[in-house]
């Protein structure tokens, strides 16, 4: 379960919350997955190509049957199968795109698109006009902060938080640990855990670097840290970053979206290097930098309920222009 996953759920509940009537056509993991028996679900494996016109028949069919007024595909698969069913269904269709893609030329069969980061919607062909929708997390009512503390550089806690992979830049993160003071906890788990444990050995980090693996408390982690940080390589929309503004927990991080699209310099650094990582980091040591602005901006965009409400009003555009 992924961004991808977690989004499609959340968009789904929030869907039906505003009374839509939601029906959710996935993989059986997906399916599983959803909550509230009043969201129907299809259980449809993806198995065969998107070109496979055995699967794509079926999908037609599946389609006319529920007979819709909307159909949203989500991510790219899904969304060139419904560039190619869209010749048939002659349906109100949008798609939302979550990542960086090099080939985005079936974009150009939808009347309307969505991306969830203005990064991502850079990709997309002159011919399309994207609407940007971040995608939303759930807020908690958790006490809120609005400074980390900083009467002690030693004592300052930090959080990186993502699934162990080499697009996630923990390997930087950690070589650029080495030359910061304080603790660092990072949260989650993948391929790289025992590589990285490895470089945190010989970086004579263990006593101050503490790997938790995958937490299902990331929001109270995030609360209880001073500062997180985001070493990514590389990101379509990064959930962290909203998770950790909207509950009030300042972030620094690297070139990506969506810190890059409206933090200062003075909060994000070069892709890819130790160097400028670490100056990042000793920089938001030593410095309180004022984080009112991302605060609010993720206030009125990075909540599910913005994500909701401004999908719905998309929706109601596409099905007037039909």
């Amino acid at each position: 379960m992924g961004g991808l996953e977690k989004h499609t759920l959340e968009l789904s509940e929030g869907l039906y919350t505003n009374g839509v009537e939601v029906h959710l056509i996935a993989p059986q993991n997906l399916c599983q997955s959803v909550q509230n028996p009043k969201i129907k679900v299809h259980h449809f494996e993806f198995a065969n190509s998107r070109y496979n016109p055995i699967q794509l028949f079926k999908i037609y069919k599946l389609v006319r049957k529920i007979d819709p007024d909307i159909v949203h595909y989500q991510a790219n698969k899904a969304a060139q199968i419904g560039g190619l069913l869209s010749k048939f269904l002659h349906i109100p269709a949008v798609c939302t795109i979550h990542n960086l893609k090099k080939n985005l030329s079936f974009l150009k069969s939808f009347k309307s698109t969505i991306a969830v980061s203005r990064n991502v919607a850079q990709n997309f062909p002159d011919t399309t006009t994207p609407v940007i929708i971040y995608n939303g997390i759930q807020k908690e009512s958790l006490q809120p902060k609005t400074h980390y503390r900083n009467s002690d550089e030693g004592s300052i806690r930090w959080i990186s938080v993502g699934r162990l992979v080499d697009a996630k830049g923990f390997d930087i993160l950690l070589n650029a640990f080495a030359q910061v003071p304080g603790t660092l906890k990072i949260v989650g788990d993948g391929p790289r855990m025992q590589e990285l444990t490895s470089l945190c050995t010989l970086n004579k980090l263990d006593d101050r670097v503490e790997f938790l693996g995958q937490r299902d408390d990331v929001i109270k982690l995030l609360q209880e840290s001073d500062i997180c940080v985001v070493s990514s390589r590389n990101e379509g929309f990064s959930y962290v970053i909203a998770e950790a503004l909207v509950h009030q927990t300042p972030v620094i991080s690297t070139d990506v979206p969506v810190a890059n699209e409206f933090f200062g310099d003075e909060k994000i650094c070069a892709v890819g290097d130790v160097n400028a990582l670490s100056e990042l980091m000793q920089r938001a040591a030593n410095n309180n930098l004022n984080y009112s602005r991302e605060f609010t901006f993720a206030s009125e965009n990075f909540t599910i309920e913005a994500m909701v409400n401004k999908t719905i009003d998309h929706y109601k555009t596409l099905i007037e222009l039909k």
